[in-house]
């Protein structure tokens, strides 16, 4: 469309504008005029005297005039009447009575005195009753449609403001694909009445005799108040005639902005599960988080994305996301420019693990509350990678509390799950020790300023990997839809409820508590998976059948909030509930522990690991998995190869690869010296050149740090490098091989360090076997005990 086209366009748009505002002012004109008129016959009983008579008429185009001008200037003439509301019959009558003061104030300047003041009065009630019948007269003439139609036969559930908010967007828009028959109340007293000429024909338990009589298609659930329950009972009455069941936005939605009035949706297994709903406390969200630097890590996951949106609410002073996950820190950094563009923030990607690479972004981003969601959370997975987990979930907690302390943060949130109480998998008791060295702080004699504490929760729904995406894309496939056990239940709670339950949690907290959130009551993961199948349209056992596969390593039928031995205290939240009295219960010991635990996860010493973690976490009864990797022989190695030169380090990585190792590879030593803490390498490559760190410098620090002495170190030389090989030679490296060098060369010595180190090893498990054998001692009570058996 041309820009001539475009104006022609929007001038007959105005001209049309406009041709609608003088009709209406033409027919307020009438409709003024005969107020005017009739108040002067009913004052004077039928018979205006002639000096009346002759004011009455000298005055008419005064008073007209006048009133049409103050209706003006009050907006009225520009007001699209179909939505005409409350609001507008104010504004109708405060412009009609401005209108009328001004004409008695003309009637008192020009001396008019003798006109009777009843005819102002008896003017201003017709012109008011007049002037809204004829709005209203417009407003139901937009409003009113044949209840004929194009769209499907539709039931409306909710005679309530949404209800008819329902019914006014249905019939305004003739594009939405839905034809109102009727109403359905949850109140009986409501049937008979109509809203918007659709008449309220019946109640929930209706469903299906009005669907059979009316030959309903769609049923639009429009009322926000319903519960859980109630949304599962409308499914199922509906089912069975296979009536398509949806749902209106909520007020609240709408006012949000989250969706478009005009999108009416599927029900989801979320209005299924809906509890009593406890309207957050967004005051003291604001009051804990407004003006705050705020960090969360994991952002990119399910809790750490929303808890990021929620702070985004509270109009931080700056949002620092950190994730190591590289598409999920872009996507919430992208959602929130979109959503919350006036919000400071800044995606970090780096690992929590990585202690220097977070030590630089406390120091620089100076954070003042820290919500700790990053974790290893899949219970499966897990179980057959018990180093990782310990690793990630317990030593990466502990060495940002440090950091946190260090860098003087006022809160650190600890993200936890019910998984933790009574664990029997890694997972749950990698986060139980994670709830003791909270509490631990919190009680140590040396405290700091920063307040730590602990939420636990279970299931959110949604989440990746949770069990509600799995069954829906098994249902999407066909079936068969599996399950582990008939009797599993779990807990479930929207990811929106949780993160603003965390929060206010957190805005409580006085240090050391482990919050507890109120889950309700759990879920039979059966009857979801039926629900879930319902939903789809099929029938539970004939469309989609369901099959029991048994309990996977680490799960467990049922999950628990809190053990016997904690005392759950209720907070002002009827949502949150406070265990208090377990941080006594900590041991003071729980230090060397730790350090131990991170020995033997660099150590991949399975079963020693298992057996310490069990003693920090008595209630946990490990099974022994060996954790899977490539093969070397008989044991299974990783190899960190640190070299600035990239093509010989390309070289390196490809030979050891197709050697069946795992390999990791840094540019430059500071990058070597982050890795050692991630990768947990068996075998260390360095080059005695590079940038940043050179080789012999991370040498020195490999052999210096009691958790990395005894790892095997390889030392690459320029071939001008000769005078470094004495030195190499006495800094006792495990190997050196100058450049130029031949790939299978440096594949043999490789091999040749690495039988050497599963000698060790194994000599060293028989020791540890004698002397245990020999002296038993206690794990928590060993503090000096740090090797692998």
């Amino acid at each position: 469309m041309t820009s001539e086209t475009k104006g022609k366009r929007r001038g007959q748009l105005l001209i049309r504008a406009m041709a609608r505002r003088a009709l209406v002012a033409v027919a307020d004109a009438g409709l003024l005029s005969g107020a005017w008129i009739l108040a002067h016959e009913i004052r004077f009983e039928g018979a205006v005297p002639a000096p009346e008579s002759r004011l009455m008429w000298m005055s008419l185009p005064l008073v007209v005039l006048v009133s049409i001008a103050a209706l003006r200037a009050f907006g009225l003439y520009r007001r699209v009447w179909r939505y005409a509301g409350v609001a507008d019959l104010t504004r109708i009558a405060t412009a009609l009575l401005v209108g009328v003061l001004c004409v008695v104030a003309v009637f008192f300047l020009f001396a008019l005195r003798g006109h009777s003041r009843l005819v102002f009065v008896g003017f201003y009630a017709l012109a008011l009753v007049f002037v809204v019948a004829f709005r209203v007269g417009l407003r139901n003439v937009a409003m009113l449609g044949p209840r004929g139609g194009r769209g499907e036969p539709s039931l409306i559930v909710g005679a309530c403001d949404t209800g008819e908010l329902v019914v006014r967007e249905i019939r305004r828009n003739p594009a939405l694909p839905y034809r109102p028959l009727g109403i359905v109340a949850s109140n009986p007293a409501q049937v008979g009445l109509r809203i918007h000429n659709v008449p309220v024909v019946g109640v929930i338990e209706d469903l299906p005799s009005l669907i059979a009589d009316l030959g309903i298609k769609e049923v639009i659930v429009a009322d926000p108040e319903l519960s859980g329950e109630q949304y599962k009972r409308i499914v199922g009455l509906c089912h069975p005639s296979g009536a398509s069941v949806r749902v209106f936005p909520s007020p609240s939605d709408l006012l949000g902005g989250r969706v478009e009035v005009s999108r009416v949706r599927r029900v989801q297994v979320e209005d299924l599960l809906r509890r009593p709903a406890v309207p957050p406390d967004w005051a003291s969200m604001k009051r804990y988080l407004h003006g705050k630097r705020v960090m969360v890590t994991g952002a990119g996951g399910s809790i750490g994305s929303e808890l990021c949106r929620q702070v985004c609410r509270a109009d931080p002073a700056f949002l620092l996301l950190v994730d190591r996950a590289e598409n999920a820190l872009y996507e919430i950094d992208l959602e929130l420019s979109e959503r919350s563009p006036e919000t400071g923030r800044a995606a970090i990607l780096a690992d929590v693990g990585a202690e220097r690479r977070m030590h630089d972004i406390f120091g620089h981003f100076k954070p003042e509350i820290v919500f700790h969601a990053a974790a290893y959370k899949h219970v499966p997975l897990m179980e057959s990678h018990p180093c990782e987990v310990v690793l990630n979930n317990v030593i990466a907690t502990e060495r940002l509390t440090r950091l946190a302390q260090l860098h003087g943060v006022g809160d650190f949130v600890l993200v936890s799950s019910d998984k933790a109480v009574h664990p029997v998998n890694v997972m749950g008791a990698s986060k139980r020790a994670a709830e003791i060295w909270i509490q631990f702080l919190a009680r140590a004699p040396r405290r700091s300023t920063t307040k730590f504490l602990a939420v636990r929760f279970g299931n959110v729904l949604g989440s990746a990997g949770s069990v509600i995406p799995r069954l829906k894309r098994q249902i999407e496939q066909g079936g068969p839809v599996t399950i582990t056990h008939p009797q599993m239940t779990r807990y479930f709670m929207t990811i929106q409820e949780a993160a603003q339950l965390v929060i206010q949690a957190a805005a409580m907290a006085e240090g050391g508590e482990i919050f507890v959130l109120d889950m309700g009551e759990p879920i039979n993961v059966v009857d979801l998976a039926r629900d879930l199948i319902v939903l789809s349209g099929l029938e539970p056992g004939r469309d989609i059948a369901i099959t029991f596969t048994g309990l996977r390593p680490g799960e467990k039928l049922e999950e628990l909030l809190w053990s016997e031995s904690e005392q759950p205290q209720p907070t002002k939240n009827p949502k949150i509930h406070v265990i208090r009295s377990a941080v006594e219960s900590v041991p003071l010991g729980v230090e060397p522990v730790l350090r131990k635990l991170e020995k033997l996860a660099l150590d991949r010493d399975v079963r020693g690991l298992l057996e310490t973690l069990h003693a920090l976490v008595p209630e946990f009864q490990p099974q022994i998995v060996e954790e899977p990797a490539a093969q070397v022989g008989a044991r299974t190695y990783r190899v960190l190869v640190a070299d600035d030169d990239p093509e010989l380090r390309e070289l390196m990585e490809t030979a050891l690869r197709r050697d069946g190792l795992e390999v990791a590879c840094a540019a430059d030593g500071l990058e070597a010296l982050e890795l050692l803490q991630r990768f947990s390498p068996h075998l260390v490559v360095l080059d005695l050149r590079m940038p940043g760190m050179d080789g012999l410098s991370l040498f020195e620090r490999i052999k210096r740090d009691p958790a990395t002495s005894d790892l095997p170190v390889m030392v690459v030389t320029g071939h001008s490098e000769l005078g470094e090989e004495t030195k190499n030679i006495e800094y006792d490296v495990d190997d050196f091989i100058s450049k130029p060098f031949r790939l299978a060369e440096f594949l043999v010595r490789v091999r040749a360090i690495l039988r050497r180190r599963e000698a060790r090893a194994s000599a060293g498990a028989l020791r540890g076997k004698r002397a245990a054998a020999a002296s038993p001692a206690s794990l928590l009570g060993d503090s000096g005990a740090s090797g692998a058996c």
